[in-house]
């Protein structure tokens, strides 16, 4: 009834255009199951003579539902507004670390104006900020970009009420709709609450629709398959007989249970049963901090045996801790950290499928994952370097007389690990030697092939037994 009250009596603007643009609802670069939200600017205008929140909220619905492309997402829209009692981004629940890292948010033609919420709130929208051309949130409910419009806000760049917020007497904060600076949110004052000017109705959270997939892939000659969400993980050729795996952290919220902080994790599983022969030489974190982070939380490297299905329950399953990091003790740039590889190692020998997850909390405002978030360039990632045996030349599990010989066969040869080039260095020479002999022995022999008789061989055991089986008539 309230809302009806509102559609009536407060709202200013045309009637629903009969020439409507189109309009974005999904952004392009997400994958299934992926969040965003979604922010537009009203073609109808309202007072700012009220201190309620709620009349504002009204205000977007109303006009949110006269698209029909807007109301089939059956979501709940916020007026981006500060009033003498709150803030815009507590009433649009986009408090950065509260909030957590928070998810990026879209104009209705399907352009990213911020990547999460710490990027709506640093003064700067997403776009050139030397024109009004482009950017900004621009376009209104109808996908129509009407130009520079005045969106109340009572808002300043951070988020946080100026002034007095909507309602109140004095200075009244306006926006500019085309605006990717500082001036979409703070663009002017208004000196009187009773032009009709526009608002911005931002979405609750939605989700790119279709489940998350599981993606499986194979590589190199070990035939080694991961199952990980889509984009997460990326095997990569390090050159023969190597090979290496990456898993990047990106926004991917688990529905986690009751009692759990909600938190980012990405998770991988792979089938190490094709890799026989095969050994982690390596395994390390790398991550950047573009600007400084008072982040208190680790993010944390889990590695965990699997069962070859990718599950829900992966995401909170009981794993080994293989390294962490706290951003606030690391300084501004590129950092690499070592993961407990011995330990990675014995997951590996000791299951058939073994699962990595990486996940840090964004809950609080000590957020571990902060301006390393899912869309911060490069990603935090996992690196995984997988080889054979160090000496074990033929491949077979097991260093033995067989890659001795095939490493003197080639002895001053330029060639390749197969015939005895261990070291990475050529041609082969005494640092392969040196390789082969300190692991001599390393890995499990082959199965001994079972004895064949030679031919004359089985023909005197035929007739020793033909002789045993008369004796025994005979008696």
């Amino acid at each position: 009834m309230k809302r009806t009250g509102l559609i009536v009596v407060v709202l200013v603007g045309m009637i629903a255009q009969a020439a409507c643009g189109e309009i974005t609802v999904v952004p392009a670069d997400l994958n299934n199951g992926d969040p965003y939200r979604l922010i537009f600017v009203t073609e109808g205008g309202v007072s700012a003579t009220s201190t309620d929140i709620g009349f504002y909220n009204g205000a977007v619905t109303s006009q949110a539902d006269q698209s029909a492309s807007l109301a089939a997402l059956a979501t709940n829209w916020s007026a981006v507004v500060s009033t003498p009692t709150g803030h815009a981004r507590d009433y649009t629940s986009t408090i950065p670390g509260s909030d957590g890292v928070g998810i990026p948010i879209y104009n209705l033609q399907g352009e990213r104006i911020a990547n999460n919420y710490a990027d709506l709130w640093d003064g700067y929208l997403l776009g050139d900020h030397s024109t009004i051309e482009s950017g900004g949130v621009r376009y209104n409910q109808f996908g129509i970009d009407p130009g520079l419009e005045l969106v109340w806000t009572g808002t300043n760049q951070g988020g946080f009420r100026n002034n007095g917020g909507l309602g109140s007497t004095g200075l009244i904060t306006v926006g500019h709709s085309v605006q990717s600076t500082s001036q979409w949110i703070h663009g002017q004052y208004s000196t009187i609450p009773t032009p009709q000017y526009f608002l911005y109705g931002l979405s609750d959270v939605l989700d790119v629709p279709g489940s998350a997939e599981w993606e499986e892939r194979v590589v190199g000659s070990y035939n080694a398959v991961a199952r990980d969400y889509v984009g997460n993980g990326v095997f990569t050729e390090i050159g023969p007989p190597a090979f290496g795996y990456s898993l990047s952290i990106r926004k991917f919220d688990f529905p986690v249970p009751e009692g759990i902080p909600r938190d980012e994790r990405s998770v991988i599983e792979f089938d190490v049963t094709g890799m026989d022969g095969s050994r982690l030489w390596e395994a390390s974190f790398e991550f950047e901090i573009p600007s400084y982070s008072s982040g208190r939380e680790p993010v944390e490297i889990y590695g965990y045996s699997g069962n070859g299905s990718m599950e829900l329950a992966d995401a909170t399953a009981a794993g080994e801790l293989l390294g962490s990091y706290i951003a606030e003790d690391f300084g501004l740039g590129s950092h690499s950290i070592p993961l407990d590889a011995g330990l990675l190692a014995t997951l590996l020998d000791g299951s058939d499928y073994v699962g990595l997850r990486l996940q840090g909390s964004v809950s609080g405002t000590n957020s571990s994952v902060g301006e390393l978030g899912p869309y911060s360039s490069p990603e935090p990632t996992i690196y995984l370097t997988f080889g054979p045996i160090l000496g074990d030349a033929d491949l077979d599990g097991y260093v033995d007389d067989d890659d001795l010989s095939l490493l003197l066969t080639n002895w001053g040869q330029v060639t390749d690990w197969e015939h005895g080039e261990l070291s990475g260095t050529t041609p082969v020479n005494d640092d392969d030697l040196s390789i082969l002999l300190s692991n001599w022995h390393a890995g499990t022999p082959p199965p001994a092939p079972t004895a064949i008789p030679e031919p004359a061989s089985a023909a005197l055991l035929l007739l020793g037994l033909v002789g045993l089986l008369r004796q025994r008539k005979i008696r």
